[in-house]
């Protein structure tokens, strides 16, 4: 069961990483009013966003405590 839960964090975490690196989130914004410079920046804020949940979500510490909730609560 921590092992079907670990390839699922990793395979949300790797389309987070995937989403950030292609920028596809831009599609959802409305940059068409917003200077060259602007639009940059807040794709590299997109991509920064995406990239910090996708180690966030692999980080040692959530799973941990997700895997001690599962084994208590189980």
């Amino acid at each position: 069961m921590v092992v079907i839960v670990g390839l699922v964090v990793l395979g949300v975490a790797f389309y987070l990483f995937a989403k950030a690196y292609q920028a596809k989130f831009q599609n959802t914004l409305n940059l068409t009013t917003l200077s060259a410079q602007v639009k940059k920046a807040v794709i590299f804020l997109g991509r920064l966003g995406y990239g910090a949940v996708g180690i966030t979500i692999t980080s040692p510490l959530p799973a941990h405590n997700f895997a001690t909730f599962l084994s208590l609560n189980g």
